[in-house]
């Protein structure tokens, strides 16, 4: 998300259009707050509307870590997310 956000999307797609599928990764923003929170939660309409609404801000937070994660790797993007593991 961040990589894509922090470029032109143009140029981003221009970029990445031979891109392969392969290797990309879990998409962990689809259903973030539906895989991480307990039924519980999810069934009070107050609690799920809050967790819906701060879904973007805990996505942003856990990749906040990826510029260490590259930051030795000179050749990608200091956002890149397609990492294997």
């Amino acid at each position: 998300m961040l990589e894509e956000k922090s470029q032109i999307k143009e140029l981003y797609d221009f970029k990445h259009r031979n891109d392969s599928n392969v290797n990309r990764g879990y998409n962990y923003e689809e259903k973030f707050v539906e895989n991480l929170t307990s039924s519980y939660l999810r069934g009070n309409d107050i609690n799920y509307t809050f967790l819906k609404q701060m879904e973007r801000y805990y996505i942003i937070s856990l990749e906040s870590i990826l510029p260490l994660r590259n930051f030795y790797n000179f050749t990608v993007n200091k956002y890149f997310n397609k990492h294997r593991n």
